[in-house]
C-alpha cells in the first residue's frame, strides 16, 4: 500500500463521516466562549487577559497555544462560529493522518490504516470535530509527537507484506520535532504533562543523555513561565472534592482512593467502549474489560521489550485519569489514549490468531506426520526447515492458515466496533440535519432548549442597550460576554443575600439575569431580590413562564432613613418589584441578530 493512499484513505472516512455528523450550533459551555475570548484579547493588545471580567485580571488556567491559533485566524479575517468549528475538523483530520503514520511505523500498512479508520470514525473523536475546544489541536501534537519518536521497525520490525518502514531509531530532526512537540501539548492542554515526562523517561532508559540535557533546557523556560503564570491553579483543582463546590475542602487518601476507583470503572466500563464505539448500552462494561485487557497485554510485553514514549504516556496519562476529579471525567479526556489502546488491542488479537494456528488441529497434524516421516537425517532437517520457517513467507501451509485466522479476527474487531460506532454515526447524522434547519431560523442556539435560547436573546438584548462599561451578573459570564460584548461575572454560589450584594457593590455589578438555565437562579439570585428589593427593578423579560428571563438592574445601597426607599413611584421601592425606567424599552432583537452566526464580540471595535 502507498503512503499517500493509505492517509487518503484514511482521513477521507474521518471526514466524510464528520462533516455528515457535524451540527452547526455552538456549545453551551463556557470554554469555548473563553478560548476566543483569550484569542481576541491576543489580537487586540497582546495580552492574555479575561475581557468578560471587569478586572480584566491575567488569565492563569488555559495555556495559550490553542487562543493563539484562534488569533491567527481572527488576525485572517474569521468572525464566523462555523470557520472556528471547521478549525476544529481540520484539526481532528490532521490527528487521524499522524495516528496512521504512527501505526504504520509500528506495525505496517495494513494495521496502521485499520488503526486510523478506527480512531476516526470513532464516535468521541467525530463529536470533539464539532466544537471550539483545544482537545482537536492537542489530539495532533500528541500523535505527531508519538510518530516521531516511535521506532521505524517498531518492537517486531517489519510484517509480512509490508513494505519497508525504514531503520530503527528517530533520526536527529525527528527527536528534536517530536520533543518540541511534546512542549507544545503541555502548551495546549495541562494535562500533556504526562507526555513531556513520558519523552524525558524515554530518553533516560534509551540513555540518550545528550538529549535528555538539552531537553530539559529547552523546555526549562516555556515550561517553567507558565507554570509560574498559572500558579498551579489548575492543578490545584485535582486536589478538591468537588471543583464545583470548592468549600468541601481537599480530598483525603481515602476519598482520593474511591476517586481513582471510581474513575477506573468510568473509564474501562463507559468512557473508553462508548467513545469508541458510540452508545453500547449493558455491552460497554464488558467490551471495555475486553478492550482494555487486551491493549495491556500488549503493552506489558512491549514495556518488557523496551519501553517507548508511547508506552510511557499511556500509563503516566491513565494515572492522571484516575486522579482525575469524577466531575471532569468524560470521553473527552479519553482521547489521547484511544490511539494507543486501539492498536495494542488489534496487536493482541493477531498474536492471538496467531497462537490459533501454531496450537491448532493442522499443526498437530503436521507434527504427527513428520514424527512418522522417517528418522533420516535428510527428514530432520525438513522438520528443522519447516519449523524454522513457520509463521514467515514460505511455500508451507501454515502461512495461509495464520493469515485467514488473523484477517478473521481482524474483522471481527473491526466488525465489533464499526456496527455499534455506524449506529451511533447514523444517530448523530439525523440529529445534526434537524439541528441545521433550527441554527437557519434560531442562530447559534436555535437547536437548544427554550431557557438555553433565552440566554442569547437576553445577551444580545444587553449588548444592545445596556451603558458602556456595564457589568452584569449571569449563570455564564463567558457566553454572555460572547454574545454581547458586555462584561459578565457568575452571582456568588451562596444563599447569603448580602454576600450577593457585597460581591456586586465591590466589582460594579449593575445587572443580573434571572433565568430558568438550571435553577441555581431560584437558589441565589431570588433571595438576595428579596432581601433587598428596593434595589432591584426590571430592565426587560422574554419567554414564557417555563423558559421566562429578565434583567434586572441593581441599584446602589439606600439608606434605611431614606425617606424615597418606601416610595412606590421609586423603582424597585415599595412592596414590590417595579419596572425600571428605560427610554430604549425591551424590544426583543430582531430575528436577523439572533440568526447571525457572526461572533457578536468581534463585530465590536472594542470590548464594553
Amino acid at each position: 500500500m502507498r503512503l499517500w493512499a493509505g492517509l487518503a484513505v484514511a482521513v477521507g472516512v474521518h471526514v466524510v463521516l464528520a462533516v455528515s455528523a457535524s451540527a452547526p450550533q455552538v456549545h453551551h459551555g463556557g470554554d469555548n466562549a473563553a478560548y476566543l475570548s483569550l484569542a481576541h484579547s491576543l489580537v487586540q493588545d497582546g495580552s492574555y487577559t479575561e475581557l468578560w471580567h471587569p478586572g480584566r485580571p491575567e488569565h492563569s488556567k488555559y495555556p495559550p497555544l490553542y487562543p493563539a491559533v484562534l488569533a491567527a485566524m481572527i488576525l485572517a479575517g474569521a468572525k464566523s462560529w462555523g470557520v472556528f468549528k471547521a478549525s476544529s475538523l481540520a484539526l481532528t483530520a490532521l490527528a487521524t493522518a499522524f495516528c496512521f503514520l504512527w501505526a504504520r511505523r509500528l506495525r505496517g500498512d495494513r494495521v496502521g490504516l485499520a488503526v486510523a479508520v478506527l480512531f476516526g470514525a470513532s464516535y468521541a473523536v467525530l463529536y470533539a470535530a464539532q466544537w471550539i475546544l483545544s482537545e482537536p489541536l492537542f489530539l495532533v501534537l500528541t500523535m505527531a509527537c508519538l510518530w516521531l519518536l516511535a521506532p521505524k521497525r517498531g518492537v517486531d520490525g517489519p510484517r509480512p507484506g509490508d513494505a519497508d518502514s525504514g531503520s530503527p531509531g528517530a533520526g536527529r530532526w525527528e527527536l528534536a520535532a517530536g520533543l518540541a512537540l511534546a512542549v507544545a501539548a503541555y502548551l495546549t492542554r495541562a494535562a500533556g504533562s504526562p507526555l513531556v515526562a513520558a519523552a524525558a523517561l524515554w530518553l533516560a532508559t534509551s540513555r540518550r543523555w545528550k538529549a535528555l540535557a538539552a531537553f530539559a533546557a529547552a523546555a526549562a523556560a516555556p515550561l517553567s513561565l507558565w507554570h509560574s503564570r498559572s500558579g498551579g491553579d489548575y492543578v490545584s483543582e485535582f486536589w478538591l472534592i468537588n471543583p464545583y463546590e470548592p468549600e468541601l475542602g481537599q480530598a483525603g487518601i481515602g476519598e482520593l482512593a474511591v476517586r481513582a476507583a471510581t474513575n477506573a470503572w468510568a473509564y474501562v466500563g463507559d468512557h473508553v467502549p462508548n467513545g469508541l464505539a458510540g452508545s453500547l448500552g449493558g455491552l460497554a462494561p464488558a467490551a471495555g474489560i475486553a478492550l482494555v485487557a487486551a491493549a495491556a497485554v500488549e503493552w506489558l510485553r512491549r514495556v518488557r521489550s523496551g519501553p517507548g514514549v508511547a508506552e510511557f504516556f499511556l500509563v503516566l496519562y491513565g494515572g492522571l485519569m484516575l486522579a482525575w476529579p469524577t466531575q471532569w471525567a468524560g470521553d473527552r479526556f479519553a482521547l489521547p489514549i484511544l490511539p494507543v489502546v486501539i492498536l495494542y488491542a488489534c496487536a493482541s488479537v493477531a498474536r492471538l490468531a496467531d497462537f490459533c494456528v501454531a496450537r491448532g488441529p493442522a499443526a498437530a497434524r503436521r507434527a504427527a506426520g513428520r514424527a512418522a516421516a522417517g528418522k533420516s537425517a535428510r527428514a530432520a532437517a525438513r522438520r528443522k526447515a519447516r519449523a524454522a520457517a513457520r509463521g514467515r513467507k514460505t511455500g508451507s501451509d501454515a502461512l495461509p492458515e495464520a493469515r485467514l485466522r488473523r484477517l478473521v479476527a481482524g474483522a471481527s474487531l473491526a466488525a465489533a466496533v464499526a456496527v455499534p460506532a455506524g449506529l451511533s454515526w447514523d444517530r448523530l447524522r439525523d440529529t445534526s440535519a434537524g439541528c441545521a434547519e433550527a441554527t437557519i431560523v434560531g442562530g447559534p442556539w436555535g437547536c437548544y432548549a427554550p431557557n438555553v435560547r433565552a440566554l442569547h436573546v437576553m445577551a444580545l438584548f444587553a449588548g444592545d442597550h445596556l451603558p458602556q462599561g456595564s457589568v452584569v451578573y449571569s449563570r455564564k459570564p463567558r457566553l454572555f460576554y460572547a454574545f454581547s460584548g458586555v462584561q459578565s461575572v457568575v452571582y456568588p454560589y451562596s444563599r447569603d443575600p448580602s454576600r450577593f450584594m457585597a460581591v456586586a457593590d465591590s466589582l460594579g455589578v449593575g445587572y443580573v439575569v434571572r433565568s430558568m438555565w438550571d435553577g441555581s437562579e431560584a437558589a441565589y439570585v431570588d433571595p438576595a431580590v428579596a432581601a433587598y428589593p428596593e434595589r432591584f427593578c426590571r430592565v426587560a423579560a422574554f419567554g414564557a413562564s417555563n423558559t421566562s428571563i429578565s434583567l434586572l438592574a441593581i441599584g446602589p445601597p439606600v439608606d434605611a432613613d431614606d425617606e424615597d426607599a418606601a416610595d412606590p413611584a421609586r423603582p424597585g421601592g415599595g412592596a414590590g418589584l417595579r419596572e425600571c425606567p428605560s427610554e430604549s424599552g425591551s424590544t426583543t432583537p430582531s430575528q436577523a441578530s439572533v440568526a447571525s452566526m457572526t461572533v457578536p464580540f468581534l463585530r465590536r471595535s472594542a470590548p464594553r
